[in-house]
């Protein structure tokens, strides 16, 4: 070992947040992974060599580290880290713990899980990660000079009007959403309806016309005279009544 080295003091860019055992980049306000993933993270991102690089991997050799894409998150409400950057703005699900940073993530989990609810079903938060991308968690954070549980005037008064188009579309989801409950809700309470099977049936007002009849001899007896294998089934049909051969 080059004895010029420096194995103590902490490169200039890195930072050991000591409390999670998690190695920042400060250039990319994240964690990087241990093991050769550090080495791959200085050599190839910011292309680290030599000396510079050595001594990185000396020091961070000596550290106690966890998996940013792992390790426990700080909970929510937890002052923002300051060597991850400025935090970012994301979006919580009132119904659940769900964290997003991408709106058409949240509108697709709050249509999967059926979180809807009266007013809003989501609010706007700002939030830190120690790893970005598709591996990204996330929690909730307070910023210096603001209480516990307080977003920054609900996330800048400049973003009202933003706010007020999405809180427009939610509602329309919302509305649309228990709409489909109702219908599925009403099928599932008469299943055999002639109403729920098509609808094309719906549309045309056949449903008076079919209700309480075979829907199997009508779908037979509606084919072409050239649908050989139909004239058969209906032949061996008695609902059908007779058909010439």
């Amino acid at each position: 070992m080059d004895s010029s080295i420096n194995t103590t003091a902490t490169p200039e860019g890195l930072f050991y947040y000591e409390e999670y055992q998690i190695l920042l980049c400060l250039t990319c306000h994240a964690g990087i992974r241990p093991g050769k993933a550090t080495e791959t993270h200085l050599r190839n991102v910011h292309q680290w060599k030599g000396k510079e690089l050595e001594a990185a991997l000396l020091y961070i050799s000596m550290l106690q580290l966890q998996d940013p894409h792992t390790v426990d998150l700080p909970p929510n409400g937890s002052t923002a880290i300051p060597e991850l950057g400025p935090p970012l703005t994301g979006y919580s699900c009132r119904s659940c713990d769900y964290l997003t940073s991408s709106w058409k993530k949240l509108v697709e989990h709050l249509r999967r899980q059926r979180h809807s609810r009266e007013g809003e079903s989501w609010k706007k938060v700002k939030m830190q990660t120690f790893s970005h991308g598709r591996c990204a968690r996330y929690w909730i954070v307070t910023e210096e000079g603001q209480g516990h549980g307080h977003v920054s005037g609900d996330l800048d008064r400049a973003d009202d009007a933003d706010d007020g188009e999405w809180t427009a579309m939610l509602s329309r989801y919302d509305a649309g959403l228990a709409k489909e409950y109702e219908e599925r809700r009403r099928i599932a309470e008469n299943p055999s309806g002639v109403e729920n099977v098509s609808r094309w049936v719906q549309e045309m007002g056949w449903a008076k016309h079919f209700d309480g009849r075979d829907r199997t001899a009508i779908y037979l007896a509606s084919l072409m005279p050239r649908a050989h294998k139909a004239r058969r089934q209906g032949q061996q049909n008695p609902t059908l009544g007779e058909v010439n051969p």
